[in-house]
């Protein structure tokens, strides 16, 4: 079949969520092992992933390169938003938390990387778009040749961002309370020490005291002894 050219034009969200479909059901891609095996098999996963993401992008296809860098900006986003996350709840100051928006795609990618950073429940805006992180400036200038897909295969979605959000917040939740038990025996610590300092303060005055009044005593049996 004949080729197209494709230009550079930033993915649409469903192109996105089609994207993570397809990256969700591939162990290879998620993988965190790197090694020359496992970069030769994902090189050889990307463009299987394409071909399956072009059947539905027909009007402007994509090249396994350009599917990877997409890939790529989303975990950046991604480890972006949860640092903010992590940052509006241990800010100091009493007052209101910075606007964080949604992000379902952001919440799926986080999943996927199995993030044990960011926060706990966030103020989020009702359906309102995301606007400080842009996931959606993917572009390759240069002309690409793509072959036709081959096959149509579905993808069956994995992923309950609701679920990903509320494991999330709970494993950062018990890290803090982890750390709040530490401290707290840390400080329990210094005030043991502190009250072993105070006894043994206590008894350096008691053997002072000793001392002196058995000074005194051989005094007294020092002049005794001189008048005899």
């Amino acid at each position: 079949m004949d080729s197209e050219i494709v230009k550079g034009k930033p993915l649409t969200k469903e192109q996105t969520k089609s994207l993570l479909g397809l990256i969700e059901g591939s162990k290879v891609i998620t993988t965190k092992t790197t090694n020359a095996t496992n970069n030769k098999l994902k090189t050889e996963e990307w463009i299987r992933l394409a071909e399956r993401f072009n059947v539905t992008a027909t009007n402007c296809p994509r090249t396994p390169q350009q599917l990877h860098l997409k890939w790529e900006n989303l975990k950046k986003n991604s480890r972006k938003r949860s640092t903010q996350i992590r940052m509006n709840q241990i800010k100091t100051g009493g007052g209101p938390a910075d606007y964080i928006p949604p992000g379902d795609i952001l919440d799926r990618v986080t999943s996927l990387l199995e993030s044990t950073v960011s926060g706990f429940t966030v103020p989020l805006g009702g359906d309102k778009e995301m606007a400080w992180f842009d996931t959606e400036q993917i572009v390759d200038s240069s002309e690409t040749t793509i072959s036709t897909p081959l096959s149509n295969e579905k993808v069956k979605k994995k992923f309950k961002p609701d679920e990903n959000r509320t494991a999330t917040n709970t494993a950062i939740a018990e890290y803090y309370s982890a750390k709040k038990q530490c401290l707290n025996a840390k400080l329990n610590n210094i005030n043991l020490e502190n009250d072993y300092l105070k006894l043994k303060n206590i008894e350096l005055t008691l053997n002072n005291e000793k001392l002196m009044l058995e000074t005194e005593k051989l005094k007294l049996e020092l002049e005794r002894l001189r008048k005899q």
